[in-house]
């Protein structure tokens, strides 16, 4: 592997297992937080103790790697694209927390949030579906970036990690 595909892999592995990492620790010390229900951003709601530090020391660096992912990615348009959609999404989530249940309408900031939120994982998707060759996979993980966007379903923080998780691997095979 050449040194160049290392500056590539080190900031990306560095925002999975920050990523991992965080949304355990903090989805544990979280009261009535349950990962298969509740989303990724509930962690950080606007009125979470711990909001400042999830979304300024896990969600923003997080999108700031995988924003440096992108930027080194030029000419990989997959991976470029992967990183940059998920890294946009992280950052604008730091930026604008949710609401507390993070509901599809809510305030202003629930607006930017789950506009930034949307157009991040469309940017991954749309690129995966125009570059990528596992469309049967893509259209799974689109399936449950939907399931995400219904604020009554069971399971929409479980859908949500495995869509991220598959976005992730995605990312990773192409570095590989």
């Amino acid at each position: 592997m050449d040194i160049f595909v290392m500056m590539i892999i080190v900031p990306a592995i560095l925002a999975i297992l920050g990523l991992v990492t965080g949304i355990v620790y903090f989805g544990a010390r979280q009261r009535g937080y349950y990962p298969l229900r509740h989303t990724i951003s509930e962690l950080g709601a606007q009125g979470v103790p711990d909001a400042s530090r999830i979304n300024y020391g896990l969600f923003l660096p997080a999108g700031l790697l995988l924003g440096v992912v992108a930027i080194l990615s030029s000419g990989h348009p997959l991976q470029q694209g992967i990183a940059g959609g998920l890294g946009f999404g992280y950052t604008v989530s730091a930026l604008w927390p949710c609401d507390a249940g993070a509901p599809l309408w809510g305030s202003w900031r629930q607006q930017l949030h789950t506009l930034g939120g949307t157009a991040g994982y469309a940017w991954a998707i749309g690129v995966l579906f125009y570059y990528g060759t596992f469309p049967l996979l893509y259209s799974f993980i689109l399936f449950c970036m939907l399931l995400t966007a219904i604020p009554q379903f069971m399971l929409r923080g479980l859908a949500q990690r495995i869509a991220e998780g598959l976005l992730f691997a995605c990312m990773l095979r192409e570095l590989m």
